[in-house]
């Protein structure tokens, strides 16, 4: 996650996962990616851009 990050930058990144395609049957990566985000030094900007902010741009929709 760190190399892709560092690769395209934050505002080229969002949230995803494989459910149901983990060894749990789904909830694992739900779980985990998550974790993983909050495990990197973002800023808050950063952070929310990757969990919504920046689909919210790419599909053109408005902001809360």
């Amino acid at each position: 996650m760190q190399c892709g990050l560092e690769f395209f930058g934050a505002k080229q990144v969002v949230f995803a996962s494989d459910c149901p395609f983990d060894p749990e049957g789904g909830p694992m990566f739900i779980r985990t990616i998550p974790e993983a985000i909050d495990s990197l030094k973002l800023s808050e900007e950063e952070r929310e851009g990757i969990y919504f902010g920046n689909a919210l741009r790419l599909l053109k929709m408005p902001c809360c």
